[in-house]
């Protein structure tokens, strides 16, 4: 009786020490998933920083390219204005000369 206690406790301490193992062993399992998720949240959170950062360099490229058209319109604008000038100075200068012509057959009646 005594050797089958002795058998039943040895398999009862056995049995322990493989639950000790595999409890362990299941710490240690935990551990290296606790530190991927660690890992994991620490990409996640540099992954959301550069998204940030786009999402900063998209406005002010939008900015800029507005800023762009409207210098664009600006330009377009003056070109346009410029185009008007040089139409204007054109007749002028047309009146001018016929003035002149004017003027210059007016004085020659004198010169004669």
């Amino acid at each position: 009786m005594i050797g089958a206690i002795q058998s039943g406790t040895s398999t009862a301490v056995s049995s322990m020490k493989e639950g000790v193992e595999r409890v362990a062993a299941g710490v240690h399992q935990a551990e290296r998933a606790g530190e991927a998720i660690s890992q994991v949240q620490a990409q996640s959170r540099q992954v959301l920083e550069a998204v940030s950062e786009i999402s900063v360099a998209l406005r002010e490229q939008a900015a800029a390219s507005t800023e762009i058209a409207q210098s664009v319109e600006r330009i377009a604008q003056m070109a346009e204005e410029n185009n008007i000038a040089v139409a204007g100075n054109a007749e002028t200068a047309d009146t001018l000369r016929n003035l002149a012509h004017t003027l210059t057959s007016a004085t020659s009646r004198f010169r004669t």
